[in-house]
């Protein structure tokens, strides 16, 4: 009696482990959104004061021996949330890569205004992310936030975020 107890009960958490990790199966675009919001609305380098209006997003690359590209677009589900809630929030958005012609001026502003916002790689696991975004307002207006994002019934929560760079 003692053994089915104690198996009924381990076939239980077990049952609760997988129906999590499924519910959050593919749901990438969660991170980024999390990120993405948290960047622009309290992490910039005006510590949330900064509100932006125009913001343009890539995600970075980090070259090889097989390729000399800095930036590409993000996964098409993130981009698609994070159009929804820039359109939801009155932002204009601009996705951009290698091809993109984006100038900038003397002091690293992006000509024509806005910010830069770029994603580096996502690191995940069965119960943890993390991911790296940087927002560039001008070259010494800049910062890097990591976020680290946790497993939860129906999608990720944000855990911690912590400076990883600012000049």
């Amino acid at each position: 009696m003692y053994f089915l107890k104690n198996g009924s009960i381990s076939l239980l958490v077990l049952a609760i482990v997988t129906t999590a990790m499924l519910m959050t199966q593919g749901k990438d675009a969660e991170i980024y959104l999390i990120a993405f919001s948290n960047v622009i609305d309290k992490d910039d380098t005006y510590g949330g004061g900064l509100n932006p209006q125009k913001i343009y997003v890539s995600k970075q690359i980090y070259p090889d021996i097989y390729s000399n590209e800095t930036s590409a677009l993000l996964p098409k589900d993130a981009e698609a949330a994070i159009k929804t809630y820039c359109d939801d929030n009155g932002l204009e958005l601009i996705f951009y890569d290698e091809t993109t012609p984006l100038q900038l001026n003397e002091i690293g502003e992006v000509v024509g205004g806005g910010v830069r916002v770029e994603f580096g790689e996502l690191t995940k696991s069965f119960i943890v992310s993390e991911i790296d975004v940087s927002i560039y307002i001008a070259n010494m207006a800049s910062g890097g936030t990591t976020y680290t994002l946790y497993r939860w019934f129906g999608g990720w929560k944000l855990w911690s975020s912590r400076m990883a760079w600012i000049s």
